[in-house]
């Protein structure tokens, strides 16, 4: 008997023994009453409540057939959800960050107008803006007296020139008041 033979299962003393297989796992044909559950039933299986259940039905992330649920269905449903969620909540933390970083730097910005104040390196500018209003105001007092102080300082000028000087000098600040506006 050579080796083919004793391999054959159809000849030798081998002939009666079946060739081992793997065991066939068949998993019982799914029921139509299996398939779908109670809102209690796919609460438990979500490990939620019944009523954050109803929820989700209200949102339309799972779907009621008949006032019973598709196990199958609510479960790819509800986690596609999820992953939707985790990805939103990527994005959400992402911003969240963002927005943490951007309160910090306004509190430390904040912080160093604070400290700059207290030092007096920093002036509030309505008490620049009064100052350089005074100054403002002593300056033009100031132009137009030089017509009249020409005019007595200097007798040659006649009274055309002097209202000469003092057109000019009415008509370099209302130039000046102009590129204000």
């Amino acid at each position: 008997m050579d080796l083919d033979d004793l391999l054959s299962l159809d000849s030798g003393p081998l002939s009666g023994l079946a060739a081992p297989s793997a065991p066939a796992v068949k998993a019982a044909p799914a029921k139509a009453s299996d398939a779908l559950i109670s809102a209690t039933d796919l609460a438990d299986l979500f490990d939620l409540t019944p009523r954050r259940v109803g929820q989700l039905v209200d949102m339309g992330i799972i779907h009621k057939s008949g006032g019973r649920f598709d196990r199958r269905d609510c479960t790819r449903a509800y986690a596609a959800w999820l992953r939707n969620q985790a990805q939103r909540g990527v994005a959400v933390n992402d911003e969240l960050k963002a927005e943490k970083i951007r309160q910090a730097r306004e509190a430390a910005d904040k912080l160093a107008i604070q400290n700059a104040a207290a030092r007096g390196e920093m002036v509030a500018a309505s008490a620049v803006e009064s100052a350089w209003s005074n100054v403002l105001r002593e300056v033009r007092s100031m132009l137009l007296a030089v017509p009249s102080r020409c005019g007595a300082s200097l007798p040659h000028l006649t009274t055309h020139d002097v209202r000469a000087i003092d057109g000019e000098i009415k008509s370099a600040l209302r130039g000046l008041a102009d590129d204000d506006a």
